[in-house]
C-alpha cells in the first residue's frame, strides 16, 4: 500500500517526536533495547542452567526431579 504525501505528513506529525521530545524518545529507545537484551540474557542463562543440571544429575542423584 503506497501512501500519498498528505498521509505521510500526518504519519510523521504524530509518530515521530518533535524537537522538544527528542531526548525522551532517545531515553525510551535505549530503555527498550536494554530490556530486550536483559530478557535475552535471562533466557540464555536459563537454558544453560537446565543443561548444567542435566549434565550433573548422574553424578549427584537428586531427591526431587525437576521437569523442564
Amino acid at each position: 500500500m503506497i501512501l500519498n504525501p498528505f498521509e505521510w505528513t500526518i504519519a510523521r506529525r504524530y509518530l515521530l517526536p518533535g524537537r522538544s521530545e527528542a531526548f525522551i524518545a532517545l531515553v525510551a529507545g535505549i530503555s527498550v533495547v536494554v530490556v530486550m537484551l536483559s530478557v535475552a540474557m535471562a533466557a540464555t542463562e536459563g537454558v544453560h542452567l537446565v543443561g548444567r543440571a542435566r549434565s550433573m544429575s548422574p553424578q549427584f542423584p537428586p531427591r526431587t526431579w525437576v521437569m523442564p
